[in-house]
């Protein structure tokens, strides 16, 4: 059946009309040419499968659950573990939000905020760390259910979406995602594209309101959006021509921290760009991504060609540590790759350019004290 049929079959069994913009669904894809490295996995949170189709309703309307990732699936393919906890516990938003504009679906999948949120935090200036975080999940899918074109060979014609908080009462044209620090995560995921944007603390705002536009374009279109400014409210401009999709978040006011606020305000005033950037995610990323310990077993398959089994010294050489001299630092490498003893590595060597070539070289210490190095392929018959 297909979700079409099933989509009928459901608002017929709860005699509902719904007009298009009116849809909410619940659901959840990224570009990067990545050089052999060594690194520490992320713990992968799998997306949950969707097998059954679940239509819940909200006090606004209904939300089909069968098509997207969740904000939590978001975060974990973009290998943010603490971030992806967070959506589960602390998302603004119960389920999620679509709005269908035109040819394009934009979904709100969920929305946080808080300090030290994020398994990847940046330092200021001073050294500092900048945890004090939003991050946004949002969705866009074609109408007709055909895929969206994958960012990572999108032609120039290819439609740019431009997603931002607006805060009432501050004019949306000054006062928006480009004065706000943002970085952006973007991947596709069976025909989805999806977006993880992370900027500085708008939580501050809550007392206010605060809104979240997906609009056509590379940023803030004023004819999409209408703007009152005595009242302070933004709206959509009903005869815009495009896709101008706006959410009213549904934040607790008690959120609200006007000294913040006043800070913030006095900072987007000054903010000088360089900070933005946008990362964007292929297949073969979000399957490096997925590699654990835990999960390679049912991620990956081992490359018996490559085992190999080395003394310490010889790992020492093969990892390219010169440690002849040094017994004491010889241990400390151990102790780094190996905390817990025998068993397989944290630290893993992972290379990709597509999933053809891509490939994770693991480290595993044995009880003789030997260390076993194997590289696992992806499982693509899986």
């Amino acid at each position: 059946m297909t979700d079409e049929k099933l989509d009928l079959l459901l608002r017929q069994a709860l005699n509902l009309e719904i007009a298009d913009h009116d849809i909410q669904i619940d659901a959840a894809k990224i570009k990067s040419d990545r050089n052999t490295t060594s690194w520490k996995y992320w713990k992968h949170f799998p997306a949950a499968a969707a097998s059954v189709a679940v239509l819940t309703l909200s006090s606004m309307m209904v939300c089909a659950a069968w098509h997207y990732l969740s904000a939590k699936d978001v975060a974990g393919k973009a290998a943010d573990p603490h971030l992806a906890q967070e959506f589960e516990q602390n998302n603004w938003i119960d389920g999620c939000e679509t709005q269908i504009y035109g040819d394009y679906n934009i979904t709100l999948l969920g929305i946080v905020s808080g300090n030290e949120i994020s398994s990847h935090l940046s330092k200021d200036d001073s050294g500092n760390i900048d945890g004090d975080k939003t991050y946004v999940a949002v969705a866009i899918s074609h109408s007709d259910c055909s895929p969206m074109p994958d960012p990572l060979n999108a032609g120039a014609d290819s439609v740019q979406f431009y997603v931002s908080p607006y805060i009432k009462g501050l004019d949306p044209a000054k006062y928006n995602i480009s004065v706000l620090g943002v970085n952006n995560t973007v991947f596709l995921s069976d025909g989805i594209q999806y977006q993880l944007l992370g900027m500085d603390t708008i939580a501050a705002f809550a007392g206010q309101g605060i809104y979240l536009g997906v609009s056509e374009g590379s940023n803030y279109n004023a004819n999409a959006y209408l703007y009152d400014s005595a009242s302070g409210t933004l709206t959509r401009n009903e005869s815009f021509n495009g896709v101008n999709a706006l959410f009213t978040l549904p934040v607790d006011p008690t959120m609200g921290d006007s000294e913040k606020a006043t800070n913030l305000i006095d900072a987007m005033d000054h903010y000088e760009s360089g900070g933005e950037s946008t990362i964007i995610l292929s297949e073969a990323d979000r399957w490096l991504n997925s590699i654990t310990p835990e999960t390679i077993g049912e991620n990956a398959v081992p490359l018996e060609s490559s085992r190999k089994t080395v003394s310490t010294d010889e790992f020492f050489q093969y990892t390219g540590n010169d440690v002849s001299n040094d017994s004491d630092t010889g241990s400390l490498i151990l102790k780094e790759y190996f905390p817990d003893g025998p068993g397989m590595s944290e630290w893993m060597t992972k290379s990709s350019t597509s999933m053809e070539d891509a490939f994770v070289e693991t480290y595993t210490l044995n009880k003789d004290g030997t260390i076993t190095i194997l590289k696992y392929v992806p499982n693509l018959n899986k």
